[in-house]
């Protein structure tokens, strides 16, 4: 079975790119490619990541994981 790649290494703060209106693109990009990646294993550091990011961003990053896998909902990452 194929293996996501680790997210527990993450940076503190996210590039000043993805938090501005600068390059949205490098923004929509980036989460198109992290909510794939969403699994029990994964949300923590997904979540943490998406809490740095400016709110919309970050509650439209969680939101498609969840769409993607419902039961991601009843993780301790998203219930914090």
């Amino acid at each position: 079975m194929h293996e996501p790649p680790c997210l527990a290494v993450q940076p503190r703060d996210p590039p000043r790119v993805l938090q501005g209106d600068e390059e949205p693109e490098a923004l929509i990009a980036l989460c198109g490619s992290l909510y794939r990646l969403a699994t029990d294993v994964t949300m923590d550091a997904i979540v943490t990541f998406a809490q740095q990011l400016r709110r919309e961003v970050g509650e439209s990053l969680v939101a498609a994981c969840v769409r993607r896998d419902p039961a991601l909902q009843r993780s301790p990452a998203f219930i914090r």
